[in-house]
């Protein structure tokens, strides 16, 4: 059984000996103020010598209480999973009696998986909710409100710290002032095989007839065959097969406008070895235009005779439609009436 006091020093208690012959030496003097004297100094020699020894006393307190928060994000590989699988398993089995734990998964929101209690079983913790985010703030704030007001309390964080939702700084902040002790356990790894669309690439707008490139900008971690597939408008309009290198890797595809409106284009990656699917698309809008036409209608007071082509007086002329394309030099003027066509009208109006 262990002493319940114990010192880091123990030979500072030889020196309680001079507590004596202070004591010795007091007894040979009379009077009230040499006895007040003795007992001071006899005092004050045994509190040195105890300080001196460094003791300290063993105090039963009940057994600690710990949340595990295990991060499940999809910055986790299974590898990793796998690994604070492990971590909570061992530190479960190693529990001492009184103790108590309990398991929380979290990634965009913290999620409860076990409550805090004595030796639970815990096989594997479980998904995350929100996988496509990391709050790693929000997963320490459920774990402290999960633990008993007393004993010792602990929140133990397994991630990869990839966090980009909540404050974790302010949230460990918080747990300290409540008396919570935080710990952390970083998961450090090689990146993931992983082939991800960057970006699609495409012209903001062109014209009918026109050739132009939706480009699909790849990156991969480690090498990798993939199937690159093009859709237009929601139909499969092309596909490629790419081998991959560590990197990023261009791959190109050649379009022609055929008619006016709006084309939706998209990008789907088939990819061995890959991690996570989600980042294996992209989009791209192209505005294509129709050629512009102009609409040129003259009016004026003749006709032309069937004849002569003169234009007669009193009859309006046939509105001429032309039209203008980009790469057309050609001009369109309004018929001009012969100055004796005028001439006539004008002397017939005098009479």
């Amino acid at each position: 059984m262990t002493a319940p006091v114990s010192f880091a020093h123990p030979w500072a208690l030889w020196l309680l000996l001079l507590v004596l012959f202070t004591v010795a030496l007091g007894r040979r003097r009379s009077g009230i103020r040499w006895r007040v004297a003795t007992i001071l100094r006899a005092a004050t020699l045994a509190l040195l010598a105890l300080a001196l020894s460094g003791p300290s006393v063993r105090v039963a307190v009940p057994g600690a209480s710990v949340v595990f928060a295990v991060d499940r994000s999809l910055s986790i590989t299974p590898d990793e999973q796998r690994a604070e699988t492990a971590v909570v398993r061992e530190a479960l089995a190693r529990m001492r009696s009184g103790d108590r734990a309990g398991v929380v998964t979290f990634a965009g929101r913290a999620a409860l998986r076990r409550p805090v209690e004595a030796h639970p079983a815990v096989e594997d913790p479980g998904p995350a909710v929100d996988p496509d985010a990391t709050d790693i703030g929000g997963a320490i704030d459920l774990a402290v409100r999960m633990l008993p007001p007393e004993g010792v309390r602990r929140v133990v964080v397994l991630s990869d710290g990839a966090e980009n939702r909540g404050d974790a700084v302010a949230a460990a902040r918080a747990a300290r002032q409540a008396g919570v002790v935080l710990d952390a356990v970083p998961l450090v790894s090689g990146p993931p095989d992983e082939v991800l669309v960057e970006e699609v690439t495409a012209p903001q707008d062109v014209h009918v007839g026109e050739v132009y490139e939706v480009r699909a900008a790849l990156r991969a971690t480690v090498p990798a065959e993939a199937v690159v597939t093009l859709s237009r408008n929601g139909v499969a309009a092309d596909s490629r097969h790419v081998s991959l290198s560590p990197g990023e890797v261009i791959v190109p595809f050649s379009e022609t406008a055929m008619r006016g409106g709006v084309v939706r284009y998209r990008i789907d990656v088939l990819a061995s070895p890959d991690t996570i699917p989600e980042n294996n698309h992209g989009e791209a809008l192209v505005v294509v235009r129709d050629r512009p036409s102009v609409l040129f209608v003259a009016a004026s007071p003749w006709k032309r005779s069937a004849s002569s082509g003169v234009p007669q007086a009193g009859q309006p002329s046939t509105p001429n439609t032309v039209s203008a394309r980009p790469s057309s030099s050609r001009r369109s003027e309004s018929p001009r009436a012969p100055t004796g066509a005028w001439s006539s009208t004008t002397s017939r109006r005098s009479t």
